[in-house]
């Protein structure tokens, strides 16, 4: 009756607030193009443009052919893999004892981390779902290492390496850790190196044929301690370049809602770890697979954020549920109440990662381009993003649409960028002919910006051009879509135009003509 109530809360909470009336944001967008891809059309062809593994590709087009692409319907997608995980974690605390099996599955239900993560058509939840598997049979090796069990083992990490391209980490470490434990029949060794061989192809194309360049956040070691506030807090920073005022900001009940769940957490995992040492080799995968991840982030391989260390969750979850079990009832329960009362005093506050609205949902700008009145006659500029971005909100067929997408922004910038980074922050003539090209004073002009990749004003700009290391600091396509806006801008007003702009969430449609009174 105990997991049937907890799994319920669960369901609960991963269907509040589903709904997201900005619709998909960009990567989920993105998830969902491709699954709404037919076969004959390039299916295959559009998951190998991706960085990612296939399986979830193939999972969601099921969900994307039953809901005929309602985003609720791909939405339930996550959800479901999210409320099984709740007790695939249960079991894996059954192998201990009933309190750690209790725990475990509080934990899993009212995580907000795994709350948010339930309703984004992206393959964490069910990466999370793979990886307590894996946990589960590590768990149930060490009891009984038979076929059975081995064979769970195999299949949940095969599931987890052709879901997550960087997933041979963890599955890596948990391989030296099953060995360590029952010491394996020479087969077995063979049976592991197969688990590499098989989606090896599959990661070395996408290494040399996709990119897969993380660009868009600097490694700080600050993001590591963020991890844990994100794994156990009700509060998701969820970004990589997290504000160092972060607390000051935001209050005494932000603070500790956000410091004390991961305290305690973080504390019963490393009493774990000192009181038990047949489970440290599952504290090592976790520390291995940060340090592995931590090294690649330094060198700009890959953004160290939380939703990619996913795969390391289950088990800070099930050290942190034993560390719990170790210490007498007074203590535990006081603890674990004290947990749970932040995980749900904070549902019922407006910052809970659930009911954040997603501001670059593609909704947005369908809706401001809907309500704008341009007509066929008019121009339509899309920045950023293709017009194919749009489409599933928004039929765009009839207007006279130009595309300045991320990777063309720069023609319109200067023709000197090779030669030196800076002068296209400050190469204004060349802007200035390109936009006689681009903007027709006599004809009213719709541009729409995403607003997160193009807010530096031009004093910035100015600053950031100035000195080379501020240059290699910030991503060009942040300077770039910035520099076309305030070009846009400054060309309105020289030509006498009406400029008028249009904000809702992170997006905004400046509209450019002249005035009805001339």
């Amino acid at each position: 009756m105990y997991l049937f109530w907890v799994l319920l809360s669960g369901v609960i909470l991963r269907l509040a607030y589903i709904l997201k009336p900005e619709g998909l944001w960009n990567d989920e967008y993105v998830s969902w193009m491709i699954a709404a891809t037919p076969f004959k059309d390039g299916f295959i062809t559009e998951i190998f443009k991706q960085c990612h593994m296939p399986l979830y590709y193939f999972y969601l087009k099921i969900f994307s052919i039953i809901g005929n692409n309602n985003d609720i319907i791909l939405r339930l997608s996550s959800v479901l893999p999210s409320v099984g995980a709740v007790w695939v974690m249960y079991l894996a605390g059954k192998t201990r004892d009933n309190f750690t099996a209790k725990t475990l599955a509080a934990i899993t239900a009212f995580s907000a981390f795994l709350v948010y993560y339930s309703q984004e058509v992206r393959f964490y939840s069910l990466l999370f779902f793979f990886s307590s598997l894996i946990l589960l049979f590590l768990l149930k090796i060490r009891i009984n290492p038979n076929k059975i069990n081995l064979a769970g083992f195999v299949i949940s990490s095969l599931l987890v390496l052709f879901t997550h391209t960087i997933g041979f980490v963890f599955v890596f470490f948990s391989i030296v850790y099953l060995i360590s434990v029952i010491k394996p029949k020479r087969v077995y060794y063979y049976i592991f190196a197969a688990l590499f061989m098989l989606p090896a192809p599959f990661v070395i194309y996408i290494f040399l044929h996709t990119g897969h360049s993380q660009w868009w956040g600097a490694f700080s070691y600050r993001t590591i301690i963020f991890m844990f506030t994100d794994f156990f807090s009700p509060i998701l920073t969820n970004n990589v370049n997290i504000p160092s005022v972060i607390l000051y900001q935001n209050g005494a009940v932000f603070a500790a809602a956000l410091i004390i769940p991961a305290l305690i957490a973080v504390g019963f995992i490393i009493y774990s770890f000192t009181k038990d040492k047949s489970i440290r080799g599952l504290f090592y995968i976790a520390l291995f697979t940060t340090i592995t991840l931590s090294a690649a982030a330094i060198t700009s391989r890959f953004v160290f954020i939380t939703k990619y260390n996913i795969e390391i969750l289950p088990v800070l979850m099930y050290l942190f549920a034993v560390g719990l079990s170790n210490v007498k009832k007074p203590i535990k329960y006081s603890f674990l109440l004290l947990y749970l009362f932040f995980q749900i005093f904070y549902i019922f506050m407006p910052g809970y990662p659930s009911k954040c609205p997603r501001t670059e949902g593609n909704r947005i700008p369908a809706l401001l381009i809907a309500k704008s009145g341009i007509k066929p006659e008019d121009k339509l500029i899309l920045t950023y993003y293709n017009p194919e971005r749009f489409t599933k909100y928004i039929n765009l067929s009839g207007l006279n649409i130009t595309s300045i997408d991320k990777t063309e922004v720069s023609r319109y910038i200067s023709d000197s960028r090779k030669i030196n980074p800076s002068i296209y922050l400050i190469d204004r003539s060349f802007a200035e002919k390109k936009l006689d090209k681009l903007l027709i004073p006599k004809q009213q002009t719709f541009i729409l910006f995403l607003d997160s990749v193009a807010f530096f004003p031009d004093k910035e700009l100015e600053k950031i051009a100035a000195r080379q290391e501020y240059i290699d600091m910030v991503n060009p396509i942040y300077l770039e879509m910035s520099v076309l806006r305030n070009e846009i801008l400054k060309y309105g007003k020289k030509h006498n135009l009406v400029v008028q702009s249009t904000k809702m969430g992170s997006w905004s449609l400046i509209k450019l003509g002249r005035s009805t009174e001339e």
